[in-house]
C-alpha cells in the first residue's frame, strides 16, 4: 500500500481552509479597489477645479467678474481648459482627450466646470461634477 497521498479528510480540511480565507479576503479587497476608485475620482475632480481655479486666477481682469452686478460666476469648458493647457491630456490620433482615472474612457469636453468669486473675501471656488 501506497502511503505517499493524502487522505479525503485532509483534502477537504485544507478546501475549507482555502474557502474560508477566500470568504475573509474577497470582500475586502473588493472594498479596497472600490475605495482605490473613488479616490482616483476624487482627486480627479480636485485636479480639474484646481486647474480651473488658475484659470480664473490668472485672468481674473479679463472674465468680467462684477460684484455690483453679481456677475460673479462663471463657467469653462474643460475643452478650453486643455487646449490652454491649464489640464494635462493625452493625445489619441492627433486630438487632445481626458480620460475617467477609473473607467479609462473619453471625457466629454463640453462639461463645464463653475468658477465662483467671493466679493466679501475676494477668493476663488470652482465646483465640477463628472457625472
Amino acid at each position: 500500500m501506497n502511503n505517499k497521498g493524502f487522505t479525503l479528510i485532509e483534502v477537504i480540511i485544507t478546501l475549507s481552509i482555502i474557502a474560508i480565507i477566500s470568504l475573509i479576503l474577497i470582500p475586502t479587497i473588493n472594498t479596497a479597489i472600490e475605495k482605490q476608485n473613488e479616490n482616483s475620482i476624487n482627486n480627479f475632480i480636485e485636479s480639474i477645479e484646481t486647474s480651473a481655479l488658475n484659470y480664473a486666477k490668472e485672468n481674473k481682469w479679463q472674465l468680467g467678474i462684477n460684484c455690483s452686478d453679481n456677475k460673479n460666476t462663471i463657467t469653462v469648458t474643460l475643452k478650453y481648459l486643455l487646449e490652454n493647457d491649464y489640464i494635462k491630456g493625452t493625445e489619441e490620433n492627433n486630438v487632445k482627450v481626458i480620460k475617467n482615472p477609473v473607467t479609462k474612457e473619453n471625457i466629454n469636453l463640453d462639461k463645464t466646470v463653475t468658477i465662483t468669486y467671493n466679493c466679501e473675501n475676494k477668493t476663488f471656488s470652482s465646483t465640477f461634477t463628472l457625472q
